[in-house]
C-alpha cells in the first residue's frame, strides 16, 4: 500500500483519492435526497403552479442543478488537497461563489413564479385582463433578480472593478428610461390597477365626466364601455391620476330630494308634512329613511330637504324606486291639497345621489 502513499502534483494519492471520494460522495447524497423527496412529494399531492406550499418544495429542489452541487463539491473537495495559489485562492473559490449565486437565482426565480401564481389564485379568479400586468410584474421582478445575481458574479471575479460598470449602467438606464417613460408610466400604471384594484373588469365607472363599464384592463390602455354605448378608451397613468368613483362596490344608494310648496300652505300642514314624507316612503320596499325637514325659505317656496337610502346598488332599480316615491309623494301632497308653487325652474322635485 506504499504507492498511496507516493506524491503526484503535489498531493499523495491517498489525498487524492480522500478528495474524490468526498466529491463522489456529495453528489451520492445529493441524487438521492433529491430523488426520495420527488418521490414523496408525487405521492402526496401533483405539483400545480400557486397550490400550495408541496408544489414550492417540490419546484425547489427541481430548481437545484446537479452542476452547482457538483462544483461545490469540487471545492470542498479541494481543501483536503495542497494545489497551486491559482487553483487554491482564484479558480475553485471564485468559481463555488458563482455556482451558489446561480443556485440562488434559480431558487429566487422558482419563488417569484410561485408567489405570484399563488396570489393570481386567490386574488383574480375570473378577472380578465389581469394575466398581462402579472405576467408583466414577473417578468420584472426574474430581470431585476438575474441583474443583481450577474453584478454580484462579476463582484466576485479577481480583478474586475465594478464601479465603471454601475456607472455606464446607471447613465444607460437613465437614458432608456427617459425614452420611454410614457410607456414605462402606463405600464406600472397598469400594475397598480391590477394589484390595488381600485375596479375590474365588469365594474360600472365613472372618471371625471365620462361614465361606463369596464370591459378591458390592458398593459397600456383600459377600454370602458360608455352608457351612450361608445368605446372609451383611458391610458393607465391617466386613468390612475383621475378621481374614479366605482359604482359596482355600492352597498346602497344615497338619494336627496328637494320638494318645494307653496307659502300659504297652512302651518299645521307643514309641521305634519315631514311625517307624511316618512310613512310614504317607508312603506316603499329596499328603502330605508333617513330624515326630511324644512330647509329653506325662498323667494317663492318652502324648501324641505328629504334623505332616504335605496338598499341596492343596481341603477335600474334604483331608478324606478325613485320613480315610486316621487309619484307617491306627488299624490299624497295632492290629496293633503298641498300645493307645488310653479316657478322658471323647471325642477320643482330635485333628486341627487351622493
Amino acid at each position: 500500500m506504499s504507492f498511496l502513499l507516493e506524491r503526484f502534483l503535489g498531493n499523495t494519492i491517498l489525498q487524492w483519492l480522500g478528495a474524490g471520494v468526498l466529491i463522489a460522495l456529495i453528489m451520492l447524497a445529493f441524487l438521492l435526497v433529491r430523488f426520495i423527496l420527488i418521490r414523496r412529494l408525487q405521492r402526496r399531492a401533483v405539483p400545480q403552479p400557486g397550490a400550495n406550499i408541496t408544489a414550492l418544495i417540490h419546484g425547489l429542489i427541481r430548481a437545484t442543478r446537479w452542476w452547482v452541487i457538483f462544483v461545490i463539491a469540487l471545492y470542498l473537495g479541494s481543501l483536503l488537497l495542497a494545489l497551486p495559489d491559482v487553483l487554491d485562492v482564484d479558480v475553485l473559490p471564485t468559481l463555488a461563489i458563482i455556482a451558489a449565486l446561480m443556485q440562488a437565482a434559480f431558487w429566487g426565480d422558482q419563488l417569484i413564479r410561485f408567489l405570484l401564481a399563488r396570489y393570481i389564485q386567490r386574488e383574480s379568479e375570473g378577472e380578465v385582463g389581469g394575466n398581462a400586468a402579472y405576467n408583466l410584474l414577473q417578468g420584472v421582478l426574474r430581470f431585476v433578480l438575474w441583474v443583481l445575481i450577474v453584478l454580484m458574479i462579476i463582484e466576485n471575479l479577481p480583478g474586475v472593478e465594478i464601479t465603471p460598470l454601475l456607472a455606464g449602467l446607471g447613465v444607460g438606464s437613465v437614458a432608456v428610461a427617459l425614452a420611454v417613460q410614457n410607456i414605462l408610466s402606463d405600464l406600472f400604471a397598469s400594475l397598480s390597477i391590477v394589484l390595488d384594484k381600485p375596479f375590474v373588469v365588469g365594474d360600472s365607472i365613472e372618471v371625471d365626466t365620462f361614465s361606463g363599464t369596464v370591459e378591458n384592463i390592458g398593459l397600456k390602455t383600459t377600454r370602458v364601455r360608455s352608457t351612450t354605448g361608445e368605446e372609451l378608451v383611458f391610458s393607465n397613468s391617466d386613468l390612475l391620476g383621475s378621481r374614479i368613483r366605482n359604482y359596482r362596490r355600492m352597498n346602497e344608494r344615497r338619494a336627496v330630494i328637494e320638494l318645494r310648496v307653496a307659502y300659504d300652505t297652512p302651518i299645521d300642514k307643514l309641521e305634519a308634512l315631514p311625517a307624511l314624507i316618512e310613512q310614504e316612503i317607508s312603506s316603499v320596499d329596499l328603502v330605508r329613511f333617513d330624515r326630511a325637514h324644512l330647509k329653506t325659505l325662498s323667494d317663492f317656496a318652502l324648501i324641505y330637504e328629504i334623505v332616504y337610502w335605496v338598499l341596492v346598488p343596481d341603477y335600474r332599480t334604483y331608478m324606478d324606486t325613485l320613480q315610486e316615491i316621487n309619484l307617491r309623494l306627488l299624490n299624497r301632497l295632492e290629496q293633503e291639497r298641498i300645493e307645488i308653487p310653479f316657478s322658471r325652474d323647471p325642477d320643482v322635485i330635485r333628486t341627487s345621489t351622493r
